[in-house]
């Protein structure tokens, strides 16, 4: 794994009464930091006196809650208080007795430290420093609230060790911290932390084109010594499905097959994959078989439309075509969008229905114990505002999560916009002829509009409720989506694939492990006339989870 975090030398100004940066002790045993206590006879390190007993943690008051939050957790661990300076909603004077600054507080030394990070002109993203100023006061600083986040934590995973005799600074006057980043460290308003540890090019397209598009990425986890092997496989040209594989959790990407019709001579274009590893034996399939569903359709694009299942015993290396799940006819007749998923002991496949006159396009399921026979057609959403674009997610509570986009051109303030539907049961009441609840989101500037092709993926980080995220077409708002309260609101996360200009990306893709870590496929540059298939690890941390 490359490192996220690189050590930055900052040079502090001698007129700023701290000391120059001149290095950063090893960090220590896990075993011998802050959240255990260890025995030692060793003498607190020279110029310092190391111990922390009399120190106040001292946060600015106009202070945002992460920043608030990390100085409680600090002084939690220290055993001492934390208070607000003495600021319009702050109350706690420089009286110049010892401190721990934590962020831009009224205190000149917190002012010389900012002075200090910015002028040492760091061309990373967030950084910041961790200082012993002249009169033994500990200042932590960043360029950013964030930043200051990072090394509060910094400070309390790998500089702090509880003794017997109490809490130690592992830093002494001739030593300071300081790092910088690039990648996106975000802070959503409860306190979780999103972290991208990693962004990485799957596909790179030859020629520009725009049929590059429509990525689907999975771990394995039901593979046994092939467990956390990723695969990923998305729309090339059209043509066929490229298949890609990852050893080192994403950083490096290599083709390993490609995909294409085998019943039907006839169907020569390929569209909007889906992968799937099966948890348990499904009919002659063990558990640990990756099937990839996707859309096949006639080169006219007139003519019929299938949606079908491939299978693979090998980890994607080798595919076989099993069954075809249903069938339609071309543009405007079809069927389309496949997603896979197990539940009550059966395979579900969902997908769009553009086959029946009666409707501009519907949502529906056929259910299969063997992966290869599937049930009646059962309708979930039938709306005559075109939904689609489906994608269901199991949440903590036992609810099921379904977004899905309508695209109406006939209703009055409907186009692109994205609905949802929760349920308790995947077999129970849809009430298909509801359109469900129109997702919206809050930005720091505001509402945010929410539109076109989502996806959806539900993990146990990020809180009590755990995190569902929801990811789109971005276009102009460039947001992912969370919600920490199993679906009742979202906020906006910076997305971690960035863009410009009028670029987007196009048809994204999530899957969630149990450990907080999330995967993140989309297409990207997508207003350049081609795409590339990127992919992101995002790690979402709980709020303060080193408390």
């Amino acid at each position: 794994m490359k490192k996220i975090f690189r050590l930055l030398s900052v040079v502090l100004a001698s007129a700023c009464g701290l000391m120059v940066f001149a290095g950063c002790p090893a960090k220590k045993d896990p075993a011998a930091t802050a959240t255990t206590t260890a025995s030692t006879e060793e003498p607190p390190a020279p110029g310092f006196t190391g111990k922390l007993d009399g120190y106040t943690v001292v946060y600015p008051g106009f202070a945002s809650a992460n920043i608030r939050e990390s100085a409680a957790k600090l002084a939690k661990l220290i055993g001492c208080e934390a208070k607000a300076d003495k600021s319009a909603s702050g109350d706690y004077p420089d009286d110049g007795g010892l401190e721990i600054l934590v962020g831009d507080t009224d205190r000149p030394e917190s002012s010389a430290a900012k002075d200090a990070l910015t002028a040492a002109g760091s061309k990373k993203e967030y950084n910041y420093s961790v200082t012993i100023a002249d009169n033994d006061r500990i200042v932590i600083v960043g360029d950013k609230p964030d930043a200051t986040v990072q090394a509060v934590n910094a400070v309390c995973e790998s500089y702090l060790e509880k003794r017997e005799d109490g809490c130690y600074l592992l830093l002494d006057k001739g030593q300071s911290i300081g790092d910088g980043y690039d990648f996106r460290i975000v802070t959503a308003s409860n306190g979780a932390r999103f972290k991208s540890e990693i962004v990485s090019t799957v596909y790179q397209p030859p020629e520009k084109t725009k049929s590059s598009s429509y990525p689907t990425i999975i771990e394995l986890q039901h593979s046994g010594d092939k467990n956390g092997i990723m695969l990923a496989s998305f729309e090339s040209d059209n043509s066929c499905f490229r298949v890609y594989r990852s050893s080192d959790r994403g950083e490096t990407w290599k083709l390993v097959s490609t995909v294409v019709e085998g019943l039907d001579s006839t169907m020569t274009k390929h569209w909007e994959p889906h992968l799937f590893e099966l948890p348990v034996q499904v009919g002659d399939m063990p558990a640990g078989t990756v099937l990839l569903s996707g859309t096949t359709i006639t080169k006219d694009t007139k003519t019929k439309s299938h949606v079908t299942i491939w299978r693979s015993f090998n980890q994607g290396k080798s595919w076989e075509q099993y069954s075809v799940v249903a069938e339609g006819g071309g543009i405007g007749y079809g069927v389309w969008e496949p997603f896979i998923m197990y539940e009550n002991d059966a395979l579900y496949c969902f997908y769009s229905d553009d086959s029946d006159p009666e409707h501009d396009q519907k949502l529906v399921y056929k259910k299969s114990t063997d992966g290869k026979n599937w049930g009646e057609l059962v309708e979930i959403e039938e709306y005559h505002w075109r939904p689609g674009m489906i994608s269901i997610a199991k949440m903590g509570n036992g609810k099921y999560f379904m977004p899905y986009e309508i695209c109406s051109n006939e209703v009055a303030g409907v186009g692109n916009d994205i609905y949802f539907k929760i349920v308790d049961d995947l077999d129970g009441d849809w009430q298909k002829e509801d359109h469900g609840t129109k997702l919206t989101s809050v930005t720091k500037g505001g509402s945010s509009k929410v539109g076109s092709a989502p996806f959806c993926a539900w993990t146990p980080a990020g809180g009590e409720c755990g995190t569902l995220l929801v990811v789109e077409r971005v276009g102009s708002e460039r947001y992912i989506y969370a919600s920490f309260d199993y679906g009742k609101s979202f906020e906006a996360i910076d997305n971690p694939i960035p863009y410009s200009g009028e670029k987007t990306g196009r048809s994204p893709t999530l899957f969630a492990l149990d450990d907080g870590t999330v995967l993140y496929g989309n297409t990207a540059n997508w207003g350049d006339g081609f795409g590339q298939i990127k992919f992101a690890r995002i790690v979402i941390e709980d709020p303060l989870k080193n408390n």
